[in-house]
């Protein structure tokens, strides 16, 4: 800040602010940061990244989906106020996960925090709904509304095809799912995940 008030016309000064402010989860001071960098940079690809994960976490969904469609994405806003993006293949979050003091014994030890991957079905290219549970508890579970940095950390391979991984930054809605903690012990392969068959409708089973 004080580098800025003497060359208040340095635009890359100003998206490494908006950086500062985004990774401390100050979501306001990083948009104002980065619609500055804009003005004075015009539609560097950084920005509008920044620009848009930033109005994603404020709610601010015209300007989320204003920067995303200047990326090249088909976006649009959704009665709810916020960005959408229709046919967006499942990713991954990386999430911290800390034992539960139940269940088997693991490579990570129990009161150690580790990270877990978790299925996400995107929203828009920064945020979307948690769709399988973790295995320890972690900071964001099944049904969570999440976003998080659109580099990827990695890209692994499933079903023959890629599936980025991110790296989460904050939680936007949690779920209204409840989790049930319980012991299954199969007399033969399989029999577990077989109890899926009988379960009522929009219920499902994950071993």
């Amino acid at each position: 800040e004080i580098a800025l008030r003497a060359q208040p016309d340095n635009g890359g000064w100003w998206f490494n602010l908006g950086l500062l402010h985004k990774a401390r989860l100050a979501f306001r001071e990083g948009l104002d940061a980065n619609l500055r960098a804009r003005a004075l940079l015009g539609n560097q690809k950084g920005v509008l990244w920044n620009l848009s994960i930033c109005a994603t976490a404020l709610g601010e969904g015209q300007t989320a989906v204003d920067s995303l469609r200047s990326l090249g994405h088909d976006a649009k806003l959704a009665p709810s106020g916020m960005p959408y993006v229709d046919g967006l293949p499942p990713v991954q979050v990386r999430a911290a996960s800390i034992g539960s003091g139940l269940g088997p014994d693991t490579a990570v030890p129990e009161r150690a925090v580790g990270f877990e991957l978790l299925w996400v079905t995107p929203i828009s290219p920064c945020h979307g709904v948690v769709s399988s549970p973790s295995f320890r508890d972690a900071s964001i579970d099944y049904g969570d509304v999440v976003l998080w940095e659109p580099v990827p950390l990695g890209i692994s391979e499933h079903d023959g095809r890629p599936v980025p991984r991110f790296a989460l930054l904050a939680v936007l809605k949690k779920g209204n799912e409840h989790r049930f903690r319980y012991v299954a012990l199969e007399q033969e392969p399989q029999q577990v995940a077989a109890l899926a068959r009988d379960l009522p409708e929009n219920c499902q089973l994950f071993v």
